[in-house]
């Protein structure tokens, strides 16, 4: 697991944050361990209200492809209906 940085907030901060949150990350984003962690904590320390409005969506992207997804990535095509 990633460890504190500045731009990781800690459990207090956490628990202030009330807005909506949306974590994307792919299967081959090789920044996917800080997305896991930023979600894990949320949901470790974020108040009930706030993780019921977390979103975390997970698909066939590297990086650069969880800002623009594609159906295809160098890789079999991938069905636009959820699994």
């Amino acid at each position: 697991m990633p460890t504190t940085t500045p731009w990781c907030p800690v459990p207090d901060q956490y628990k202030k944050l009330k807005l909506p949150i949306l974590t994307i990350t792919g299967h081959y984003d090789a920044d996917q361990p800080g997305a896991f962690t930023f979600y894990k904590r949320h949901m470790e320390y974020g108040s009930a209200e706030a993780k019921a409005n977390h979103y975390l969506i997970i698909g066939p992207w590297d990086h650069l492809g969880t800002l623009n997804p594609k159906a295809r990535n160098g890789r079999p095509e991938y069905s636009p209906k959820p699994a």
